[in-house]
């Protein structure tokens, strides 16, 4: 993941520094979209390098110093991109504001 963050940057490395023998939070920690799944539809609406450059140009941007008006416009911009390709890809979520799933509504 790094090495295509690094990539995506468009210059740099990175070196492993961890130790080997520590323990590290990556074997107990776990992430779950059951609920925007269940009750958005929610799906990846970008390819795993799409993300990866989308997230590497905003911290580029941020890093470089860009002015925090430039920062949130860029943001705003890179989040109507991934509503205009999640759109696209027709998902639930995009077509209302509001859904109504087994009683409850969502927002």
């Amino acid at each position: 993941m790094v090495t295509r963050f690094v990539k995506a940057w468009g210059a740099g490395e990175w070196q492993d520094l961890s130790e080997p023998g520590a323990v590290h939070e990556a074997a107990t920690l776990r992430l779950c979209c059951d609920k925007a799944a269940n009750y958005l539809g929610w799906r990846n609406a970008l390819a795993m390098e799409q993300t990866i450059g989308l997230t590497a140009a905003w911290y580029n941007m941020f890093y470089r110093g860009a002015s925090q008006e430039a920062v949130y416009r860029f943001c705003t911009k890179q989040i109507g991109e991934y509503v205009k390709a999640a759109r696209e890809r027709t998902f639930k979520w995009t077509k209302n504001s509001k859904m109504e799933k087994g009683g409850e509504t969502c927002i």
